[in-house]
């Protein structure tokens, strides 16, 4: 993950914990929809910084995260997750790699560590 990267998920923790409980809840779930989707981490953070303030000026003047994103939160993260340039072939396989890396490294620790 890119420095830049890391800023912005840094600044995004600190935004969202300025949110009321149950608008954090919502974004938590935000959250792990958009980390599931198949675009570069620095759009993923971009979006979650668009929709974290999106929902603390929804707070400031007193609407709900409901009136905002609406009813189903998928629904919305797919429309903004449409407009976002999807990973290119390299990035997909380097993705792909990184898993297979890392359950290799846990499956030979675990077999090299004894009980």
């Amino acid at each position: 993950m890119t420095k830049q990267t890391l800023l912005l998920r840094d600044e995004n923790e600190r935004s969202a914990s300025l949110l009321s409980h149950p608008t954090e809840r919502i974004f938590q779930q935000i959250t792990v929809y958009i980390r599931t989707a198949p675009i570069n981490t620095y759009y993923q953070e971009s979006i979650r910084r668009d929709i974290v303030q999106m929902l603390l000026d929804a707070e400031a003047h007193g609407q709900t995260a409901e009136a905002v994103i609406g009813a189903d939160y998928r629904a919305f993260c797919d429309s903004v997750i449409a407009e976002v340039p999807p990973l290119t072939r390299q990035e997909q396989c380097l993705y792909g790699l990184r898993g297979v890396l890392l359950t290799a490294y846990f499956l030979i620790a675990y077999w090299l560590i004894p009980i």
